[in-house]
């Protein structure tokens, strides 16, 4: 078993966790965490730290296991703009053991240097399909606005 990890982003992809062998993934498939193409992934001879460890003491702080959201540490300046965005624009307060995220994405657009991603994670969407499992999707009330709109539907 072989891991590969992501030029772009540092996504690891582990053979061994995925149960299935890099080399067969298809052409087409795409990092799940920042959508660079198959490409650009080079296997690994050593295990890397994960991109999530060592939060920045003024970043605001962003879990393992958040469904959608990634720091690249590597890209982190520590500025605190993503913590004072979480504050002032969606009154969230914080402790040094809190990591509450509602997942709005603030905090990525108002990064400086995009160290903020949003997870892709629609291969995982892709493979349930296929295995014809149901699928649920949610949206955010921002999103649901232009949602309707692109299918023809009555604005909002």
């Amino acid at each position: 078993m072989s891991k590969y990890r992501c030029s772009i982003c540092g996504h690891i992809y582990d053979d061994k966790q995925e149960k299935i062998k890099f080399e067969e993934l298809p052409d087409d498939w795409v990092c799940p965490l920042c959508g660079a193409p198959k490409s650009l992934f080079q296997k690994v001879e050593q295990d890397f730290p994960e991109v999530f460890d060592d939060t920045p003491s003024n970043a605001i702080k962003i879990s393992k296991d958040n469904p959608s959201i990634v720091r690249l540490v590597d890209k982190c300046i520590n500025c605190g703009i993503c913590t004072q965005t979480c504050v002032i624009r969606e009154g969230m307060s914080f402790n040094e053991n809190s990591d509450l995220c509602v997942a709005c994405g603030q905090c990525i657009q108002t990064c400086p240097v995009k160290a903020l991603i949003p997870k892709q994670e629609y291969n995982l969407f892709l493979k349930a399909k296929a295995e014809g499992k149901i699928c649920i999707a949610y949206t955010s009330p921002a999103v649901r606005v232009a949602l309707g709109d692109a299918f023809g539907k009555e604005y909002g």
